[in-house]
């Protein structure tokens, strides 16, 4: 619904406007961000300095986690939508329960682009605390898993490379994240 509201094409193959906005590119994910920050700051819904981007992936995993340890913040049944409960279709959001924090289809429905490129996990330990993946890779990051799944793939910790100019794929969706501007 949001996706409809800020841009003309409507891209999913599971359409609906409680479902995922899904087969979008990475680029384009980014160039929604964009719109919404542009509307939201015209709008005074946001403040000055701020704006809609993908999250980092350490920034994407620790929403997930909401301060759990555990591989799925619950049973994973009672989380997410994955390749054993979706009948091979996105589902609504927020039809699982909501994590620690509140946020909720971080395991399965749709994997969710991130802003990180992809790459090894850094050895320096001062870049654990909140990592900032590489400028440039191959392919961006993938996380959270998606109704396609299997369970492995939806943990916290999975991660994947998703292709920015491939075909779009109907698994994968994204989750804006609002951050300062930098600078500011």
């Amino acid at each position: 619904q949001q996706w409809g509201a800020l841009l003309t094409e409507k891209p999913s193959r599971n359409p609906g406007p409680q479902r995922p906005a899904e087969t979008i590119a990475w680029e384009d994910c980014r160039r929604f961000c964009r719109e919404l920050t542009r509307v939201q700051t015209a709008n005074g819904d946001i403040p000055e300095g701020w704006e809609w981007d993908l999250p980092t992936e350490a920034q994407w995993e620790r929403a997930c986690r909401a301060g759990a340890t555990s591989p799925f913040g619950g049973t994973l049944d009672a989380v997410g939508w994955y390749s054993s409960n979706s009948d091979s279709t996105t589902h609504p959001v927020g039809q699982k329960a909501a994590n620690a924090w509140g946020l909720r289809d971080m395991h399965g429905n749709v994997a969710e682009w991130c802003v990180d490129w992809f790459s090894a996990y850094s050895t320096n330990r001062n870049n654990w605390i909140d990592p900032v993946g590489p400028i440039w890779s191959f392919a961006p990051v993938v996380r959270g898993g998606s109704f396609r799944s299997v369970a492995n793939e939806c943990r916290s910790a999975a991660r994947a490379a998703g292709m920015p100019d491939a075909v779009p794929n109907d698994s994968i969706g994204f989750r804006p994240a609002l951050k300062k501007k930098k600078g500011f």
